[in-house]
């Protein structure tokens, strides 16, 4: 139970520090037309549950399983980074996130080999060849469709923390206990994240944004633990509730970039018809939505 506090505290004092420098460096959200904030806010949280998940990955005994896992973390957040201060193409993104899927499938050997018995009469569904660009394909939909649900404040961090419970429920009770200290260094992360990202009585707006780079980070973590956990003759859950777990984010995508394409345009080209979107022009507050 130590693993999340420390992970709360590590990601509240980078916090603290990430924010002050974040402006000198441009690491920071102006307000446009499609956003509704007011003044720069800095976009830190995904560094800094970063740097609490490496500092407790490198300095536990975590990081020899998960090696492959933490340098496509590293690839994303860096690039995240990048992105948030000077905008990168969409393409370049893709490309970036099909590489980091190939670190954690090609080297570190974690793909989706079989859907289990997703089809009933047909038994378990093994992929074969498909397996590895199947996951990869997977990975990249999971990584944008978490960074597409940060649109409104604490949104994609509580996302993230039903998707994390879940898993974590499922690790715990199958005795997975090498997936377990991963989801409860991330659970502690995101919370002392939403500290500073939830709106609050006296706060009417968030002090720090996730950013890129965080969303990134924690689509790509859910992805990973699920297929962690959803693989193998000890499996701790089927890759069909895996599914479930984080079934929100990418229903809202696959329906936003269907609805883009039947109007000819691009699925990357951004709109204001997410979910969340949906229910705020419907008169519901940030806090309700």
């Amino acid at each position: 139970m130590l693993t999340p506090m420390v992970a709360l505290a590590i990601t509240v004092i980078l916090v603290q520090v990430a924010r002050r420098v974040a402006p000198a460096v441009g690491l920071v959200d102006t307000p446009t037309a499609r956003k509704s904030h007011n003044g720069d806010i800095p976009l830190v949280g995904g560094i800094a549950i970063f740097g609490a998940l490496f500092a407790l990955m490198v300095f536990g005994d975590l990081f020899q399983d998960h090696a492959a896992f933490l340098a496509a973390a590293t690839l994303l957040v860096t690039v995240g980074v990048l992105d948030d201060i000077y905008g990168i193409s969409p393409p370049v993104r893709l490309a970036v996130q099909a590489a980091a899927m190939l670190i954690i499938t090609a080297v570190g050997g974690v793909y989706l080999a079989d859907l289990g018995a997703i089809v009933p009469a047909v038994g378990t569904l093994h992929l074969g060849w498909m397996a590895v660009p199947f996951t990869v394909f997977a990975g990249i939909g999971a990584i944008n469709a978490f960074n597409l649900s940060d649109g409104v404040d604490g949104l994609c961090g509580t996302l993230t923390l039903v998707a994390l419970a879940g898993l974590g429920i499922a690790a715990g009770v199958a005795g997975a206990f090498s997936e377990l200290p991963l989801i409860l260094i991330l659970i502690g992360g995101i919370v002392g994240f939403l500290i500073f990202n939830v709106r609050l009585p006296k706060r009417q707006q968030a002090s720090v944004f996730l950013g890129d780079a965080g969303s990134y980070l924690l689509g790509l973590s859910v992805l990973y633990l699920a297929v962690r956990l959803s693989q193998g003759p000890d499996r701790a859950i089927q890759p069909v509730t895996a599914l479930w777990l984080c079934m929100l984010p990418l229903l809202d995508t696959i329906g936003v970039m269907l609805r883009r394409l039947r109007r000819g345009h691009s699925p990357l080209s951004p709109d204001r018809e997410h979910i969340h979107h949906v229910f705020l022009l419907a008169k519901f507050s940030v806090t309700a939505t």
